[in-house]
């Protein structure tokens, strides 16, 4: 009876803790909401105005510029 409570004290430990708070946190769940935050905050750059867009290519052109000099 003392070998069945604490194996399944360990069980539930596992299950709960390592599977759900660790594996899941880095894995599969962590990573859906890693995606979603970064989409919400994309989604504040598609105004629909071209000059916003136009900015955007130039600050990336000026970073591809200074990456080619600069190596």
């Amino acid at each position: 009876m003392l070998f069945i409570k604490s194996s399944k004290k360990l069980g539930l430990f596992l299950w709960k803790f390592c599977d759900g708070t660790i594996i899941d946190g880095f894995g599969p769940d962590g990573i859906s909401s890693f995606i979603k935050k970064c989409s919400i905050k994309a989604t504040k750059f598609q105004s629909g105005f071209i000059y916003q867009y136009a900015f955007v290519m130039l600050l990336g052109f000026s970073a591809l510029l200074t990456f080619l000099i600069v190596k």
